[in-house]
């Protein structure tokens, strides 16, 4: 906890300028390759992956994340916070990959 208290405001700091700008390109491709259907169809699914991450930041990270920095977690439920936290981030990897894979299929074609 100590950590997160010590490191969690760089990581709010650090989601905007990356989330941002990675949104403004998916709507930028999804409307640039607008006449291509399969294409299209990659950045909206690309979009949807950043779509589902951010729901997970917003709605678990940033609240856990909380806890954890403000230490008001109480002891005995810190492993199995963070056990779930990893778990979770593993998901929103996943999807970040799933977003770049996507991206890179529609760029190749």
């Amino acid at each position: 906890m100590a950590w997160f208290a010590h490191n969690g405001g760089y990581i709010q700091k650090a989601i905007p300028p990356v989330v941002l700008p990675a949104l403004i390109g998916l709507m930028s491709m999804i409307w640039i390759d607008r006449a291509d259907p399969v294409n299209r169809l990659l950045w909206t699914g690309a979009a949807l992956c950043i779509v589902a991450v951010i729901f997970l930041t917003i709605g678990w990270f940033v609240p856990a994340n909380t806890g954890f920095s403000s230490r008001s977690l109480p002891l005995d439920q810190v492993s199995g916070k963070l056990d779930t936290w990893l778990r979770l981030h593993n998901i929103r990897i996943a999807l970040a990959v799933a977003t770049s894979a996507l991206g890179v299929w529609a760029c190749n074609r």
